[in-house]
């Protein structure tokens, strides 16, 4: 299958064309989880497991979430279905997950431990990444 990323000096990027967040999980992560077939044998699947805490711009706001403090959660579990419009990693570390309603989940690296996981089937194979404190990319280059 082909990939659907775009890669740059600084970042790739994975086009979702508007397939939805069909799944959350909160422990002390918060797990997003995006999921389509496509056929009768093709699962597409990317999960993305944050490990602290993120940035919800929602309606012109910054909301603060921390996934180890449950009360700050209710205000992104409002990207629940929503489309989204494409995943982005940094070399830097900084993850953002854009939806098409402008929604945006903005993770930065946290230099002391590992800040966020992502993994994925299908079309999505090639997302496998490991934000680590080292300094170096998510993709290891």
């Amino acid at each position: 299958m082909n990939s659907l990323m775009q890669e740059f000096d600084d970042r790739r990027v994975w086009a979702l064309d508007g397939h939805e967040i069909t799944r959350l999980s909160l422990d002390y992560r918060f797990s997003i989880e995006i999921w389509w077939r496509e056929e009768a044998t093709h699962d597409n699947r990317v999960t993305v497991t944050i490990s602290n805490r993120f940035v919800l711009h929602r309606l012109g706001q910054q909301i603060e979430v921390n996934p180890e403090q449950p009360q700050t959660v209710g205000s992104a579990l409002s990207v629940l279905y929503q489309p989204v419009d494409s995943l982005t990693v940094y070399r830097d570390g900084r993850l953002v997950l854009r939806m098409l309603s402008g929604d945006e989940i903005v993770v930065e690296k946290d230099w002391n431990y590992e800040s966020w996981e992502a993994n994925g089937t299908g079309t999505l194979a090639d997302i496998q990444m490991v934000c680590s404190p080292p300094e170096r990319s998510p993709w290891g280059g």
